[in-house]
């Protein structure tokens, strides 16, 4: 009978780390989903930043109205608007997008022009259930001279940075890196972090003026 009891208790302990290993692996497969999910998302959405129908036929003065309002002041918001009726030179509160983290959530911008009036955010992401410790959206900014293809690097910053003059027409490429982080709430000390460089489809043209 002893052998027997302490045959059945390796059994049942045995059981239990298999039954604990597995809740954990789910509960990593749930959080690992759950991130991926929000960030692809935003990356997919924020790719499409700056698009513009009229492109094809806007006037060489016409600069577009989309495009990345704003994301270095406030690295864990991001604003942004695109086309989305083709018809329009104006944007239209259904075309203004932006992402931002608020109470451990992530809320996506329904209206309004700043990342601080909270009438005008909706929840993404459950805090009641998963916990965003932190989101940063970093923006990098490539510019050419299409104008002066000699000396063409117009790069804020760069080495060979040159000034261009009036009324070049620069080309300013623009890389989006967004970093999520976050935890289920019931194992807060367990953090995921996840990270993308999203290439913004729409480069954004401009015209030098006075």
């Amino acid at each position: 009978m002893a052998i027997g009891a302490i045959i059945i208790s390796g059994i049942i302990g045995l059981f239990v780390t298999n039954t604990n290993a597995s809740k954990d692996v789910l509960r990593a497969t749930h959080l690992n989903q759950e991130m991926r999910t929000l960030l692809e998302v935003m990356s997919s959405n924020v790719r499409k930043a700056g698009y513009w129908a009229n492109t094809t036929r806007a006037s060489a003065a016409e600069n577009n109205p989309f495009g990345i309002d704003k994301v270095s002041n406030n690295p864990d918001c991001i604003l942004f608007s695109y086309d989305t009726d083709d018809s329009s030179d104006v944007i239209l509160t259904s075309e203004k997008h932006g992402y931002r983290l608020n109470n451990r959530a992530i809320e996506s911008r329904v209206n309004g022009t700043d990342c601080v009036l909270s009438n005008t955010w909706e929840a993404l992401s459950n805090n009641q259930e998963l916990e965003i410790t932190t989101l940063s959206f970093t923006q990098k900014i490539n510019c050419s001279n299409i104008s002066d293809p000699v000396v063409s690097n117009c790069t804020a910053g760069s080495v060979d940075y040159v000034t261009p003059d009036l009324n070049d027409v620069l080309i300013e490429i623009r890389v989006i890196d967004i970093e999520i982080s976050g935890n289920l709430k019931t194992e807060p000390n367990k953090v995921l972090t996840l990270k993308d460089t999203v290439i913004v489809a729409n480069d954004s043209t401009k015209i030098v003026s006075m």
